[in-house]
């Protein structure tokens, strides 16, 4: 490779109009090898500890609705927040804690059962199946 085709960048400590860009000493390869480790290090995402465990929820935490079943569920904890999955409808609830993401996912599947219910008979195959399977868990609270 020609030397002559190759740009050299001013030292930090170099004015960079200078002219004398062509003297610079060529910085040493494991300075530059160590550098760009460390920018790997701060731009990649460090892996988080994710526990996921099967659960089954007997109380539905609605006013509305109760179980006629335990609901199984895929629980999610980070280091940071918990999901709590509902694998059989899709459907999921978030939280800080798993308390909180179960409490939410019981919200949005009763928003989703009523959705459902409201579109009965328009519904596609999958979502027929979905709504089926809340109807089997879940019951209108005797006032």
């Amino acid at each position: 490779m020609n030397k002559d085709n190759l740009v050299r960048f001013p030292a930090p400590d170099q004015d960079h109009d200078s002219d004398d860009a062509g003297t610079q000493k060529s910085p040493d390869p494991q300075e530059l090898q160590r550098a760009v480790g460390e920018l790997i290090d701060a731009l990649s995402s460090k892996p988080k500890a994710i526990t996921e465990r099967e659960i089954r929820i007997r109380n539905f935490r609605s006013a509305r609705f109760e179980l006629t079943q335990d609901l199984i569920v895929v629980l999610e904890e980070n280091d940071d927040h918990c999901v709590a999955n509902s694998y059989d409808t899709g459907q999921y609830g978030y939280g800080f804690s798993p308390d909180d993401a179960i409490s939410h996912l019981c919200s949005v599947l009763e928003d989703y059962y009523e959705l459902l219910m409201e579109d009965e008979g328009r519904l596609s195959p999958r979502l027929e199946s979905h709504l089926r399977y809340l109807r089997a868990v879940l019951k209108e609270r005797s006032q």
